[in-house]
């Protein structure tokens, strides 16, 4: 029986595996390709070829198109073509562990924030990344991209909340323009 070798295979036909593949294997592919081809370049020639081809295709903007326009996933529209491949990829792979963790049946919390919010709290997303709070004190963002910082706001402004809502609109260009919508509280005199 003769066995074909990864890197015989034609760049169209692994593009087209590749691009089937569930989001969380593509980026496991392209880190274990990574991994492996740091260690091919220090200690001995095991699989240069399939490393760097594999590393290539797991980082080409084709590839997430192709992922994005044919994922369930719960998605934005898109893609578009001012959107990256670390875009694309970090748009999908962040639907991704959304739906893992909502379809779990114990919803864990990774993240508080409990310094300088008092409730009734308000809580609002924009584009799965800006967190909107509101209290009787103020309104926050938060940008949840951030990997240090991220608890602390990057804006703030004095205002009684009672209630918020935002939404996103994307145009036919694919540009974002974000609405938030408060309801304040009235100061009794």
């Amino acid at each position: 029986m003769d066995k074909t070798k990864l890197d015989t295979l034609l760049d169209d036909l692994l593009y087209t595996i590749v691009s089937h593949l569930p989001v969380r294997d593509i980026i496991c592919l392209r880190q274990v390709s990574e991994k492996r081809l740091y260690l091919t370049m220090l200690l001995i020639d095991m699989f240069p070829q399939t490393s760097k081809q594999f590393f290539r295709l797991t980082s080409e903007r084709t590839v997430w198109g192709q992922v994005y326009r044919m994922s369930r996933l719960l998605l934005p529209p898109g893609p578009y073509q001012y959107q990256s491949v670390k875009d694309l990829e970090n748009i999908t792979a962040r639907a991704d562990k959304l739906e893992t963790n909502w379809a779990s049946s114990r919803v864990v919390s990774r993240r508080t924030i409990s310094e300088g919010l008092r409730g009734p709290i308000s809580l609002s997303l924009l584009l799965g990344r800006w967190l909107l709070a509101g209290d009787l004190q103020s309104l926050r963002c938060y940008d949840l991209d951030e990997v240090e910082s991220w608890a602390k706001p990057v804006a703030q402004i004095p205002v009684k909340v009672k209630f918020l809502d935002a939404a996103v609109v994307t145009n036919d260009e694919g540009l974002h323009s974000a609405f938030a919508v408060i309801h304040q509280v009235k100061n009794s005199m």
